[in-house]
């Protein structure tokens, strides 16, 4: 699973980077079957790429979109973690905050 991060302020040229992207040619042929994620700020902007991507291939398919970037991570998570259902109860940021503190304290203790 490759991570593509496009950048900017203006939407055309988000759409131009995301419609290049998609218009590679596949390493394999089956990889065009893969599910293609997303993270959007709003389903506003989810749907209206869509369509755009529908409107340049001809067809949009097979697309999950995370409204935001932490849903992304959570599925992540999930996809590459063993124990599936601890990762589920899992409060990872809580986690990262005590190992900080426990870094930070470090030296004092």
């Amino acid at each position: 699973m490759g991570i593509h991060v496009i950048q900017s302020q203006r939407i055309d040229v988000l759409v131009h980077g995301v419609l290049s992207t998609l218009g590679q040619p596949a390493v394999h042929p089956l990889e065009v079957l893969k599910t293609q994620h997303f993270v959007v700020p709003t389903p506003a902007i989810e749907q209206w790429l869509t369509q755009k991507m529908a409107e340049e291939q001809g067809i949009s398919a097979n697309q999950l979109f995370h409204q935001r970037i932490r849903g992304f991570q959570w599925y992540a998570y999930q996809q590459v973690l063993a124990d599936k259902d601890k990762v589920r109860k899992a409060n990872i940021p809580r986690l990262i905050m005590k190992w900080r503190g426990y870094q930070a304290l470090g030296p004092f203790i």
